[in-house]
């Protein structure tokens, strides 16, 4: 199981990944969200698909501060994969269920912006990035493995500035905050039509 933190903000890293993580990256995120309810000593509701690992150190690390990011990116996944395969992925209808089981749960603290980012588990099979904040080594590492990938592309998006080789990281901020405000205007279209 993976979670590519590839920017601070949820909608913003759901529309930087390829599509060949889209469908996989919702998959992966529906079953950390479970792994993280069976952790917090709740029973598996039947809708729930079954998570590979409740030991995986992503999950591991999750906690009530930082699952909210978790949260938040499941219909930002949703949405990139409707908006490029033109249909609903069939864990569209979870986003909602998730984050209204885990508000009554009261398994979710903090601020809906104060993510804690750092205190996600980092995981980089193979490659060993420069020491930096979790948002840049996610995107070196993501940089390396768009170059390890076939079928690494993307249709109806655009790939992040930071993905091409002309990136300068000093403009890294004036790009982040551009990239929000895209994000902000839109949202998902399927099941769930929650915050965005």
């Amino acid at each position: 199981m993976q979670l590519f933190i590839i920017d601070e903000n949820p909608g913003s890293a759901a529309e930087a990944l390829a599509d060949c993580h889209i469908r996989k990256q919702i998959l992966e995120t529906a079953q950390i969200l479970t792994a993280y309810w069976i952790n917090s000593g709740l029973e598996r509701q039947e809708w729930m698909p079954r998570p590979q690992n409740v030991n995986h150190p992503v999950v591991r690390a999750l906690t009530p501060n930082n699952i909210g990011w978790v949260l938040d990116l499941f219909p930002r996944l949703c949405h990139q994969f409707k908006l490029r395969h033109g249909h609903c992925h069939k864990y569209s209808e979870y986003a909602r269920r998730y984050m209204t089981s885990m508000a009554a749960a009261n398994i979710i603290t903090g601020q809906w912006d104060d993510w804690k980012l750092e205190t996600f588990h980092r995981m980089f099979s193979g490659f060993t990035p420069a020491a930096g904040d979790i948002v840049s080594e996610y995107r070196q590492y993501y940089r390396w493995k768009s170059q390890q990938i076939k079928h690494f592309k993307y249709t109806v998006v655009k790939p992040p500035v930071w993905l091409t080789p002309e990136y300068n990281p000093a403009d890294n901020r004036k790009t982040a905050g551009l990239i929000r405000r895209l994000a902000e205007v839109s949202g998902p279209q399927c099941a769930f039509a929650g915050r965005i």
